[in-house]
């Protein structure tokens, strides 16, 4: 198991100088973000420079809620040709629900990811109370190499996953003693599994619908799980009776 290679710089001079010497494509990120929305796939030099001067420069607004607002609604009315989806996208644009996240703007570092060519879809594994894990499969967008935001996605059985990533994700919960937490698995040339992302903040449109999960000792459980953030308070109410 092995995290995919970071690069972050804190310099200018220094993140312009690995771009010299560098070779591409690579991914760039923010460290926040929703839906793919700082996520951006940097095809050359020239790119990275751009990127790098904007970031000890004026900076890089964390979450362009508009721009992301419209993709998602055009999106959708190509897949489903839904003309009010649509409009109800454009309305909301207008709109943005959160300010002080959209106005929120990041500078003074860069933040680089090897690139993993071959795959289009990647794992969100999640772990809750270090004992039960469960995910599903999500698939890139269109003529796009990110999965995140797709709306795409295939939920894991027994016959359909692949227990390398779930075994991982288990053992790193447990070390790190996280009672929630969601990974991102993609694979290296290699097939082998690498964590692209780690997350404590995590969507439950896709995680609330999983039809089972699976326990500790990778025993599956079945039951659709669309109140499994119960387990969390469960957890912390037996913690607080038990120091009682």
């Amino acid at each position: 198991m092995r995290l995919s290679f970071l690069l972050i710089y804190f310099m200018k001079n220094e993140a312009l100088d690995w771009a010299r010497a560098s070779t591409f494509p690579k991914i760039f990120k923010l460290t926040g973000g929703a839906g793919s929305s700082n996520v951006k796939l940097i095809k050359n030099q020239q790119q990275a420079n751009e990127i790098i001067r904007k970031a000890f420069g004026k900076g890089h607004s964390i979450f362009d809620q508009r721009k992301y607002i419209l993709q998602e609604g055009i999106s959708k009315y190509r897949k489903n040709k839904s003309v009010i989806s649509l409009f109800k996208s454009f309305y909301r644009s207008l709109k943005p629900v959160n300010k002080d996240w959209v106005n929120h703007i990041e500078k003074d570092y860069v933040y680089f990811q090897e690139f993993m060519p071959g795959n289009d879809y990647d794992s969100r594994i999640i772990v809750v109370n270090q004992n039960k894990v469960f995910g599903y499969k999500r698939f890139n967008r269109e003529k796009d190499f990110r999965a995140s935001g797709s709306g795409n996605f295939e939920h894991y059985h027994p016959q359909n996953v692949d227990e390398r990533v779930l075994k991982i994700a288990l053992e790193i919960a447990r070390k790190l003693k996280m009672n929630s937490v969601a990974y991102d698995f993609i694979y290296d040339k290699d097939d082998q599994p690498i964590i692209i992302e780690i997350t404590f903040a995590y969507g439950t449109k896709g995680a609330n619908k999983s039809p089972g999960y699976w326990d500790e000792n990778l025993e599956w459980h079945d039951g659709i799980l669309d109140k499994f953030p119960y387990w969390m308070v469960e957890q912390i109410i037996k913690k607080v009776n038990n120091r009682k």
